[in-house]
């Protein structure tokens, strides 16, 4: 006779949860409880918003909670905030759906499906290797390198798509490269760098820049055109760009390691450059061509931004043109930022439609109305510093410019300043958003980079620091003397 014996492991408790984590928990939805308290009273003040505005700013306050303290999506975050506009009567059904086909996201997916035939085609790499193989010193690469990324704003939409467009080339260069650490670590910080500094030359480098224009048309004033916005931007562009470029390799590149590239090095770079221009890659050179001219000219021609950008995109997604597909396309398309734009333009019309912005303004910048003649300087200075610092609280730069363009318009009007110059101004100055690795998405993606050395957070925060000054001294020269001999006078109330 068989005896079986069985053995039992008693069920483990679950570990109980610590104190104060539970604490800290419940303390986290006591801000939210609390601005919505806030914002109900507000509609009781006297000289306050009102409760349209009181509603809105309450909305607006708990959105902006859950944006910087939770891991909400952004999108998500949005849409659950302009739904709740619409329950409180701040935002009707009909400007929330005006939002999802608002212009600035057919231009904006029009755009994306015109870098997925670029993509398709090897366009990009070709061009980037062309570029960057005739460095002879390593100073020269890092040189080419920055010229080659702000050649991409023109073309590609959105900094994070063309931060993934650059890992390629990044990747290849990291292997040439691999005996000089402290070459790659500086290219990993400079690429990602490039990138977010070199998307104000065009209005399609970053959504943020759509969502202002559009801001800007929802307060009654004039957007800033395609052409325009690449007059007042390249130069800002370009002169913040190639000073991170000398700054990252004075700080990450030890003094004889920026010399000479060695025989082996030069042949490596040569064997990229040895690739030859396909007739796919030329056919997708030629359709960029034709779209960023026909978006330069709109203005004299009269054609829509939006419509060159469709034509060109079923034109370069036509099968076999430049081995892109509409559908291939599409799901490259990342969906969620056109939402994000779309949800966060429905959020600007209600804080300006209801006048919350302008109230919310005129309460926190009134000391400065204190400073009498010198009040429009010191609101210059206060609006860049405070857009230079926003990223440390919100990450999005879509984010940051639908909270403070709504605030810095009515600001401007009521300092005597130009709103179009100062949302300008607010929005080129959200480019600098370096400190930390979560406060854009390309410095994230070339942060921890598999099989390759990249920067480290201390590295990113001593860059941040030191460039801070020099990107504030820059705008501020750019506001003072640059815009306004281009014709943006800031000091100027009239748009």
């Amino acid at each position: 006779m068989t005896e079986v014996y069985y053995r039992t492991t008693p069920a483990s408790a679950p570990a109980p949860q610590q104190p104060g984590r539970q604490s800290k928990r419940r303390l986290g939805w006591l801000l939210p409880a609390a601005l919505a308290c806030a914002s109900g009273l507000l509609a009781f003040a006297p000289g306050g918003p009102g409760t349209a505005g009181a509603l809105t700013l309450g909305i607006f306050a708990i959105a902006i909670w859950a944006w910087t303290s939770t891991k909400l999506p952004d999108t998500y975050v949005a849409l659950c905030a302009c739904l709740a506009l619409v329950a409180v009567g701040a935002l009707d059904t009909q400007q929330l759906f005006s939002a999802l086909a608002d212009d600035t996201i057919w231009l904006l997916l029009g755009a994306f499906l015109l870098a997925g035939g670029i993509s398709a085609s090897g366009l990009a790499d070709y061009l980037g290797f062309k570029v960057i193989s005739r460095a002879r010193t390593v100073r020269q690469l890092f040189y080419l390198v920055t010229f080659a990324l702000c050649a991409t704003a023109f073309a590609i939409p959105a900094t994070s798509g063309r931060a993934a467009l650059a890992l390629p080339i990044f990747t290849v260069l990291a292997g040439i490269f691999a005996s000089q650490r402290a070459v790659v670590v500086g290219l990993s910080l400079l690429i990602p760098s490039v990138v977010l500094l070199s998307a104000v030359a065009t209005l399609i480098g970053a959504g943020a820049h759509l969502i202002t224009n559009q801001l800007l048309a929802a307060a009654g004033l004039e957007p800033i055109s395609f052409l325009y916005w690449i007059v007042l931007g390249t130069p800002l562009a370009l002169v913040s760009a190639l000073a991170a470029c000398e700054m990252i390799l004075r700080m990450q590149v030890p003094r004889e390691q920026r010399g000479s590239l060695d025989a082996e090095t030069r042949s490596q770079l040569e064997v990229q450059r040895d690739n030859t221009l396909s007739p796919a890659m030329l056919r997708a050179l030629v359709v960029l061509l034709v779209v960023i001219s026909g978006w330069a000219s709109s203005p004299a021609t009269g054609i829509d931004p939006v419509l060159i950008a469709l034509v060109g995109a079923a034109v370069m997604n036509f099968p076999g043109f430049t081995g892109a597909g509409i559908g291939a396309s599409i799901k490259k398309t990342p969906l969620n930022i056109l939402l994000f734009l779309a949800f966060t333009l429905a959020l600007g019309t209600a804080l300006n439609n209801t006048g919350a912005a302008g109230w919310l303004a005129s309460v926190i910048f009134a000391p400065l109305g204190w400073l009498g003649a010198g009040g429009s300087l010191a609101t210059v200075v206060v609006l860049t510093v405070l857009s230079l610092a926003a990223h440390l609280v919100i990450q999005s730069r879509s984010a940051r410019s639908a909270v403070l363009i709504p605030l810095i318009i009515p600001l401007a009007m009521s300092q005597g300043l130009n709103p179009v110059a100062s949302a300008f101004l607010s929005t080129a100055a959200a480019g600098f958003c370096h400190t930390l690795t979560s406060s854009a998405k390309p410095v994230a993606l070339f942060s921890d980079i598999p099989d390759s050395p990249s920067f480290s957070p201390a590295e990113l925060r001593s860059f941040a620091t030191r460039f801070a000054p020099v990107m504030f001294a820059l705008l501020m020269l750019f506001s003072w003397l640059i815009w306004p001999a281009l014709g943006l006078n800031i000091l100027s109330p009239t748009p």
